[in-house]
């Protein structure tokens, strides 16, 4: 009854300024359906590898124009599902301040993320959620820039040097890890994972 659905930006605009939401529309119909709630993922960075799903024609564009394209892109997809029901809540990209980690995502830009929250907000009442690794972030920023914070959690991870890696935290690491981050992002109302590990890496 509680699902994340991407709007991957290679999918619904393949061409420039030719938009395709049939896919979109067709997950939030099935959804809605079943009365399920949906988190609605925006922007260039989404879950599913390569994280940044970027159209052909956007990947040669200067990083200032690919910024400008993107808050064009989330600016059509909030203002074509906002008013769904069945859409609860936006997940601004997809942990955001990780870097290092997928293709073509650049640098990690904390003043770009906020641009893009501040966007969202205008356009719409809904509650903005930010990710980031449970294991690897610091949390911080998307907590502060967020109204409630999505973390990660993945418990084995393959490192290409070390193999199958299992992570020491207990579990109330997280909890520890939640508290503190709070501290710093006391309008952020809660914690909760958004993303649990289920990938078939073997």
């Amino acid at each position: 009854r509680n699902l994340r659905i991407q709007s991957y930006w290679d999918i619904l605009e393949p061409k420039e300024g030719k938009y395709d939401f049939s896919e979109t529309d067709y997950m939030l119909s099935e959804a809605g359906k079943k009365g399920a709630g949906v988190i609605l993922v925006l922007g260039e960075r989404q879950p599913r590898w390569p994280e940044c799903h970027i159209p052909t024609w956007a990947k040669c564009l200067s990083i200032k124009d690919r910024q400008q394209k993107i808050l064009e892109f989330i600016q059509k997809v909030v203002e074509r599902y906002k008013d769904q029901p069945v859409v609860r809540a936006w997940q601004v990209e997809n942990e955001p301040m990780l870097g290092g980690f997928g293709e073509n995502c650049g640098v990690p830009d904390k003043n770009f993320l906020q641009k893009e929250a501040e966007l969202v907000r205008n356009l719409s009442k809904k509650t903005i959620i930010m990710t980031d690794s449970g294991e690897l972030g610091f949390w911080i920023i998307p907590a502060q820039l967020s109204d409630v914070f999505g973390t990660t959690l993945y418990r084995k991870v393959n490192d290409k040097y070390l193999g199958y890696v299992t992570y020491p935290w207990p579990p109330y690491f997280y909890s520890i890890k939640s508290t503190l981050t709070r501290l710093f992002a006391p309008n952020s109302k809660k914690t909760i994972i958004v993303e649990l590990q289920a990938d078939p890496w073997l």
